[in-house]
């Protein structure tokens, strides 16, 4: 997160760092959660859920809200 985006409502900005995490938490346990053309997985989505995220699928990627 850079300050540019500091300006946004802080809900967007939780679930940016939220989004985030669950890309460390799965990092930390070996776990990859994207693609080779860096599109978000099943292994995404199962993480993202247990932080309290809701992903939808947008064409052929994860999208969290």
């Amino acid at each position: 997160i850079t300050a540019d985006f500091l300006n946004r409502d802080i809900n967007d900005i939780a679930e940016t760092l939220i989004h985030e995490m669950t890309h460390l938490a799965n990092h930390i346990n070996n776990i990859k959660d994207c693609t080779q053309t860096q599109y978000h997985n099943k292994k995404f989505k199962i993480q993202a859920e247990k932080f309290g995220l809701v992903v939808d699928k947008m064409r052929d990627y994860a999208v969290t809200t």
